[in-house]
């Protein structure tokens, strides 16, 4: 069925979960159902590769320059984050992947903004939103002066939904943004999208219909259309994806009291 989750299978079979390959992160709840975790610690330019060795990374496209910088959490002694510039032309791309989609998953990151924008200004952290198809996009957005988290769904029938977190966070400074979708194979009407900020309980949006995935391939650091790419400004750390919603206590283990997990999440 076309509207399932391209993020979600494609993930699944890279990660390594049907097939049985042994990953490093089997000692917490925290490693159920994840399905890549990209802690940005190469020091060089090239793929950042899923800490999972599954063969899933983003890469820096032709003529792309995409900075380290100090990190959130650590792998391997290491602290790097991936470090953008807020230029349509610095950004990496997720090349496993058409879209977020219809199913059951969430996405969590570490982020740093160096800059609120104007007001009105939307910076996507992680999206395959465009104009011509329009998807899936997290992404922070200048409210009045004050920087939103926000997670975006397009529906099949073309509705969009939003779910927006309902405070402003600060400027350089690490946040955690978690947002999830959880829809119903056999319903059209029952789902929704959540999101939290630094472990907080979740926000929700219902959803009326299936969630639409998209052909385009996930950009970190922009939106993937040229000439309208709301790029971002900030360093982004830890970006895992899991095949299922994480429980509110899951998300407060993450959190972990503002200091983050250290892959493979050995905390239960």
């Amino acid at each position: 069925m076309l509207k399932r989750s391209v993020l979600a299978l494609s993930a699944l079979l890279l990660a390594g979960s049907v097939h049985g390959q042994p990953t490093l992160c089997d000692k917490s709840a925290l490693c159920i159902g994840l399905v890549s975790v990209h802690e940005f610690e190469e020091a060089q330019d090239g793929p950042r590769e899923d800490a999972l060795n599954s063969g899933n990374y983003f890469i820096e496209p032709a003529g792309v320059d995409v900075a380290n910088a100090a990190g959130k959490t650590g792998f391997g002694g290491t602290t790097n984050a991936v470090s953008f510039s807020g230029v349509s032309t610095n950004y990496v791309k997720f090349r496993f992947t058409g879209g977020f989609g219809d199913g059951r998953y969430t996405i969590a990151m570490w982020v740093y903004p160096t800059t609120a924008g104007s007001t009105g200004q939307i910076q996507a952290l992680y999206a395959n939103d465009s104009p011509n198809q329009r998807a899936g996009m997290i992404y922070l957005e200048n409210v009045s002066g004050s920087l939103v988290p926000k997670f975006q769904v397009y529906q099949i029938d073309d509705t969009q939904k939003i779910v927006a977190w309902g405070s402003g966070i600060t400027t350089n400074a690490w946040h955690l943004v978690v947002v999830e979708v959880q829809t119903n194979t056999f319903s059209a009407s029952d789902g929704k999208i959540y999101i939290s900020v630094d472990g907080g309980a979740t926000v929700s949006t219902s959803l009326s219909n299936f969630v639409r995935g998209a052909q385009y391939e996930c950009d970190l650091g922009r939106r993937p259309y040229s000439g309208d790419e709301k790029p971002y400004a900030g360093r982004i750390d830890q970006l895992a994806q899991w095949l299922r919603v994480l429980s509110a206590a899951e998300i407060t283990l993450f959190y972990n009291g503002g200091s983050g997990q250290t892959f493979p999440f050995v905390t239960n």
